[in-house]
């Protein structure tokens, strides 16, 4: 079988340990890639959820089965990730990049007006989509705490956006296995490594190993990282008070990104923001604590 192959299958397997059944889709845009991938299942108003920087959609099917319920989901692959186009990063504008994936999504499928959720990066391409279309926002939830809420990275992110510092980095790594995936996840993204299934984690290798997806996520570390941290011209926390929608901010208190605090100070300046902390949350923090987020995410949106 082909990476892709062993991909798909299993992301069915993960989503059948978790009692779900979404549908794989493919869309065809005028956006910045042609083809996009992503997951649809539920009913009710529509809820889009994008993926952090080197993630992929599946690494939210724990939040799917409580959500379904309530929403109609769309859980999209970002551009270079998951099973939507290959994108290279170097020499464009992130802001208006991310600004029109959203846009051609929506259009393309026929969506007017929805529900924005993102992690990390992904929080990152819905702020700058609800900036220049808050029209077509219900509401805007950042699910741990965005990429561009400030400029501090840990050291490992200063390094992979030095051009061949990177590929050295990714040599040294290896090829993806489980345990070395739980690693970096303990590492980075969440809290409690151990509560990482076999799953999940195998699923997540095979993401991995997906044709240039390696390449894609360089590129776009390559684009908003350099040594002093993340680039001030993406930063999206300084116009987070311009947003005219409510917004939902629920972080974890050990997301190694940002503080609590940070959040907080940024969500008082905001015409209608709250934050929830979850405690024992980590970056990825549906990963840690999955009911007390899914229960969360409930609440934010009604």
């Amino acid at each position: 079988m082909t990476e892709i192959d062993n991909y798909k299958q299993s992301s069915v397997k993960l989503f059948a340990s978790a009692g779900i059944q979404p549908q794989s889709k493919f869309i065809t845009t005028n956006g910045p890639v042609e083809k996009i991938h992503y997951w649809e299942i539920g009913s009710g108003k529509p809820l889009i959820l994008i993926h952090g920087g080197g993630a992929h959609a599946m690494q939210m099917y724990p939040l799917v089965k409580p959500l379904q319920e309530k929403f109609h989901l769309y859980i999209l692959d970002r551009p270079g990730c998951g099973l939507t186009d290959f994108f290279d990063y170097e020499g464009v504008n992130l802001s208006s990049h991310a600004t029109d994936f959203v846009r051609s999504f929506m259009d393309a499928v026929g969506i007017d007006k929805a529900y924005l959720a993102g992690n990390s990066m992904g929080s990152l391409f819905c702020v700058n989509f609800a900036l220049k279309y808050p029209q077509r926002v219900e509401k805007l939830l950042i699910v741990g705490q965005p990429a561009g809420g400030g400029t501090w990275l840990p050291v490992i992110m200063k390094l992979m956006s030095i051009k061949g510092v990177n590929s050295l980095i990714m040599k040294i790594m290896g090829k993806p296995n489980r345990e070395a995936t739980r690693k970096f996840f303990g590492m980075m993204l969440v809290a409690d490594a151990s509560k990482l299934t076999d799953d999940f984690l195998d699923n997540d290798v095979c993401a991995q190993l997906l044709p240039d997806t390696g390449k894609g996520f360089m590129s776009i570390v390559e684009n908003c990282v350099g040594m002093s941290g993340f680039k001030k011209k993406y930063l999206i926390s300084p116009r987070m008070k311009e947003l005219t929608m409510p917004v939902r901010y629920i972080i974890g208190d050990k997301d190694p990104f940002d503080t609590p605090e940070h959040t907080k100070e940024i969500v008082a300046e905001m015409k209608d923001g709250k934050v929830e902390v979850v405690k024992g949350g980590g970056h990825i923090l549906w990963l840690d604590e999955p009911d007390i987020c899914s229960r969360l995410i409930l609440q934010a949106l009604n």
